[in-house]
């Protein structure tokens, strides 16, 4: 390698923003003050007025992928279950009753939840989540009970189908009360 001149080759870098090592906490100090700066400026919601905690788009979008992420774990697991109607109704039962299911979709939703200034972001997210388990869980053992003779089929079809209404509903669900909580 080519020497540098002076001490330029004990400099080391950022890689994301290649900002030298030694001056990382003021790069991070600015960046961090510059996004209190702009927030405080611009309304929590575009068509919103002064001082509205009202969820903004970016908000929504990330609590619909936390649900995502959730309705797809559970619709993996179901379609892996579905190799007999007996094997399903076994697993629907255990998974959908078990405590660490409803925790896990619960830590995946606590953050994106707190995003839309929920007072108790936890509690929204575990309702949210019973809520999910508790709908999949009704309509697996609706599934089982109508015997479909393509029984994998039909589970990828009820997946697809929690994929389109469900997320969507539950993201509603918490805006609603992210509303409701701007308002009261």
């Amino acid at each position: 390698m080519n020497p540098l001149p002076g001490d330029q080759g004990d400099t080391y870098l950022a890689p994301m923003n290649m900002v030298p090592a030694d001056r990382l906490s003021d790069f991070a100090d600015a960046q961090i003050e510059a996004a209190k700066t702009k927030q405080s400026l611009a309304p929590a919601n575009p068509g919103a007025g002064p001082g509205s905690t009202a969820p903004t788009r970016a908000a929504q979008a990330v609590v619909e992928e936390a649900v995502s992420k959730i309705v797809r774990l559970h619709g993996n697991a179901a379609r892996r279950a579905a190799s007999s109607a007996e094997r399903l109704r076994l697993w629907t039962h255990e998974y959908f009753t078990a405590e660490r299911e409803i925790f896990r979709s619960t830590d995946m939703l606590r953050s994106a939840v707190a995003l839309l200034g929920l007072e108790d972001p936890g509690g929204a997210a575990r309702r949210v989540a019973e809520q999910l388990a508790q709908e999949a869980k009704q309509d697996l053992i609706a599934l089982i009970a109508k015997a479909p003779p393509q029984l994998r089929d039909a589970t990828d079809a009820l997946v697809h189908s929690w994929l389109n209404h469900r997320v969507r509903q539950a993201s509603d669900q918490l805006a609603a009360l992210s509303q409701q909580g701007t308002q009261g």
